[in-house]
């Protein structure tokens, strides 16, 4: 049977998200507050039955609505690796995954509306049936001109249901209620209004894959020829607002990559490494859904990265300021870093600074600590802990510090990278990879000695205004 479309009525659209998030947030709140206590008695079990069942509604909810309340929920699924009990965690999981598909008709309607003509006569061979659903489109195999290419499809009437949702003052209110008992123990003073106003913003931008294409256009740009960075080609005579055609890749996906070979375990972490930081401080460009759905990995150590909707893009005066602060941590120089962090608009200079680095300085261990460094959910933990507040040093200085709304997708982008190489148990020289970025130091890796080759034939490290 056919999907029904997406209700677009904000009364019809808000009353469930509301009820539902509100209670989400109470019960996920209790099973946070137990993770740091664990009490073994009855009472905290029944908080963590109903924080599961309060994720289980969420998770339906979203999965059925699609749209912006569903990326809100990727996100906090994202977000809470170290603050919500497994159990809860793999619920809110399921919004990484498949959302539920569309029928074919649906999709045909979209096509057409779009491309002027049905599936079967825009594209040499369509497939009826999705590889993938996700939040707000779903993605179908095709050939044409004789190559296979992959087709994203948007949902119709999603991007009428998601505006509803994000000028709706009481859902909005509702979202900021869901995510405030976690924001809290991530920062003090973290602006809760400005990262809902964020998160709005990248929302609004993936309804658009005019956008989406731009932004895998900029990056496929940048990396065009690279030795072992692959990003599909777009296919712009087949790609508008709602259907974007990209050129097909094959791979390992994630559950198959985490059974590899250490020595190119090792490899992919150190692509991915440089992929993500060397196109933030390079291009100033950010992918803020690092997650391993997003890579398909190869066995000759090569790596494909995927979607490109939820983009953050940086000038080059931001990209400074966060060098600097980079900079200050090789160093090890508490008193240049918490000038770097107040320069950059993380609140007034601190006062202790040593106090301020000891704070912060976890998040950055991979590059401090003796090299090779290796990557593990247990050398991680302190990593998410720090990120999130939840050392006690943290907390003495947390009051006193925030962080300003062009640099909150960062913690999300740093967190997510460390979650994939953590995955892939990676052991690198991170110091080393870093350095070629902060300090313009010569590569010390073999991967970073074929890049710099490859980077000397080519212009691609443009600054963007």
């Amino acid at each position: 049977m056919p999907e029904r479309k997406l209700p677009t009525s904000r009364i019809t659209r808000a009353l469930k998200p509301a009820a539902t998030s509100a209670k989400a947030a109470i019960a996920q709140g209790a099973a946070w507050a137990r993770t740091r206590s664990r009490p073994e008695d009855e009472k905290a079990q029944r908080q963590l039955d109903q924080a599961i069942r309060s994720a289980q509604q969420v998770a339906e909810l979203m999965g059925e609505m699609k749209g912006a309340f569903m990326k809100i929920g990727q996100l906090l699924s994202f977000a809470d690796t170290a603050m919500l009990p497994p159990e809860v965690r793999a619920v809110l999981a399921s919004l990484q995954a498949d959302a539920p598909p569309m029928a074919y008709e649906l999709v045909a309607e979209v096509v057409t509306a779009e491309l002027g003509q049905p599936p079967g006569q825009a594209f040499d061979w369509f497939s009826p049936e999705p590889i993938a659903a996700a939040s707000i489109g779903q993605v179908h195999m095709a050939e044409h001109q004789g190559r296979q290419v992959v087709v994203k499809v948007q949902y119709p009437g999603v991007a009428d249901a998601v505006a509803a949702d994000l000028n709706n003052a009481g859902l909005m209110a509702a979202m900021v209620s869901t995510i405030r008992p976690f924001v809290r123990a991530y920062m003090g003073h973290l602006d809760v209004k400005a990262l809902a106003d964020e998160l709005k913003d990248r929302v609004l931008e993936e309804l658009d894959y005019t956008t989406e294409a731009a932004s895998q256009q900029a990056f496929a740009q940048a990396f065009e020829g690279h030795p072992f960075i692959r990003i599909p080609e777009v296919v712009p005579e087949r790609s508008t607002a709602r259907v974007l055609t990209t050129a097909y890749h094959d791979g390992m996906r994630w559950a198959a990559a985490v059974q590899a070979d250490q020595d190119l375990r090792d490899t992919w972490g150190e692509v991915v490494y440089r992929f993500v930081f060397g196109s933030l401080y390079r291009q100033g460009l950010a992918n803020a859904d690092p997650h391993p759905g997003n890579y398909l990995f190869h066995e000759d150590g090569t790596v494909t990265f995927l979607d490109f909707g939820c983009i953050k893009r940086f000038t080059a005066e931001h990209r400074e300021r966060l060098i600097d602060i980079g900079r200050a941590v090789l160093a090890d120089d508490a008193a240049r870093f918490a000038h770097a962090m107040a320069a950059a608009g993380f609140g007034p200079e601190a006062r202790e600074p040593d106090r301020l680095y000891a704070a912060l300085r976890p998040n950055y261990l991979p590059v401090l600590e003796a090299q090779p460094w290796t990557y593990s959910p247990e050398t991680t933990k302190a990593i998410v802990d720090a990120n999130l507040g939840m050392t006690e040093e943290y907390r003495r200085i947390a009051r006193h510090f925030e962080v300003p709304p062009d640099y909150l997708f960062l913690g999300r982008v740093a967190l997510g990278t460390h979650s994939v190489l953590s995955g892939l148990r990676a052991t690198g020289h991170w110091r080393s990879v870093i350095s070629e970025l902060w300090l313009g130091a010569p590569p010390e890796t073999e991967l970073g000695r074929v890049e710099q080759r490859w980077r000397a034939r080519n212009t691609h490290d443009t600054k963007p205004s």
